[in-house]
């Protein structure tokens, strides 16, 4: 590309040429491209167990073996400070080799601090789980939720600092993270706004949606259904109809609970619902077809019970599923 630069009057123009970037800047460029790719895919080796768990299983049901995944890819999050730390001081790019000789330096120590993480993270959950709904959990609650990004912080730049001073004691690395995380808490928060981010991109990555049917985000929780008469069934035949109250869209898969008036019960235990039975069943527009082994009936049985009007049978909770087609 070229410039005009003005001249006085009588002179031709003169063209100056602008500056293309120097070899050194096209390497420098090309070496951290090259950094930041190996080291996420030394990254994504490193944590494979925790990847997979993550995208196979629902993290609601499979935690146990989400947390003994996650304490097992800590490793690879210190080796991946490792990288970067040795590219800061000598500007090389030799991401496998660092990486690896880090992981194995660094095992015990990643090994340790993931543990106590990941029990510190146990404890406080299971604190305010226990103490939900209570007067005292709302007082307790936000001291837990500190508490928890405290360790959270503290945690992470242990890592860091292990591969700085390797030779320190983990208690002294644990003590000096814990204040430089609370000395610079403009930085923590900046991390957790970061991590946030990339929370918020696993979860609703970018790009075009998945199918619905495969895709566990779509699970919606829904309220208190209603019975009522399924259009085109046999008279006295009701059957959940969640098309307007889950907002589902059609066709779905609905998961439903049944639950039925109980006076006796009520008087003796003040509980006047009880369990008779849940079933799945496919929606396809407004109307719904029970599905047992697989195959369609024309309403929920319960117990050889068919569901009726006046069988006080309601609808009390459940989810829906979007999926590709009805069966």
């Amino acid at each position: 590309m070229v410039t005009m630069v003005g001249t006085e009057r009588g002179q031709r123009p003169e063209r100056r040429r602008l500056r293309m970037p120097s070899a050194q800047t096209w390497e420098t460029v090309i070496g951290i491209g090259y950094l930041v790719l190996g080291t996420n895919a030394m990254l994504l080796v490193g944590a494979l167990p925790l990847v997979v768990l993550l995208v196979s299983t629902d993290p609601v049901t499979s935690w146990p073996a989400l947390l003994g995944a996650g304490v097992l890819a800590t490793p690879a999050l210190t080796a991946g400070f490792a990288v970067f730390t040795h590219y800061s001081r000598t500007h090389g790019t030799e991401v496998i080799r660092t990486f690896w000789r880090s992981w194995a330096a660094h095992l015990r120590r990643s090994l340790a601090v993931g543990l106590l993480w990941t029990t510190t993270a146990v404890v406080l959950v299971v604190d305010v789980l226990a103490l939900w709904g209570a007067t005292l959990g709302a007082v307790l609650t936000p001291v837990f939720v500190v508490l928890f990004l405290l360790a959270t912080a503290t945690a992470l730049l242990a890592l860091v600092a292990s591969v700085e001073r390797p030779d320190a004691r983990l208690r002294d690395v644990l003590r000096a993270s814990l204040y430089l995380g609370l000395r610079r808490w403009y930085l923590t928060a900046v991390s957790f706004l970061v991590l946030g981010l990339l929370g918020g991109t696993l979860r609703d990555p970018p790009g075009p949606r998945r199918r619905a049917g495969r895709d566990p985000a779509a699970v919606r929780r829904v309220g208190e259904l209603p019975l009522h008469a399924q259009t085109g069934a046999a008279p006295g035949i009701v059957a959940p109809d969640v098309g307007t109250s889950a907002s589902a869209p059609s066709p779905a898969r609905v998961r439903i609970r049944f639950r039925r008036w109980n006076p006796r019960l009520a008087a003796r235990t003040g509980t006047p619902m009880t369990d008779v039975g849940s079933h799945e069943v496919w929606q396809t527009g407004r109307a719904v077809a029970a599905v047992r082994r697989g195959r369609a009936t024309s309403a929920p049985t319960l117990g050889g019970q068919e569901a009726s009007a006046s069988s006080g049978v309601r609808v009390t909770s459940g989810w829906v599923r979007p999926i590709d087609r009805a069966r």
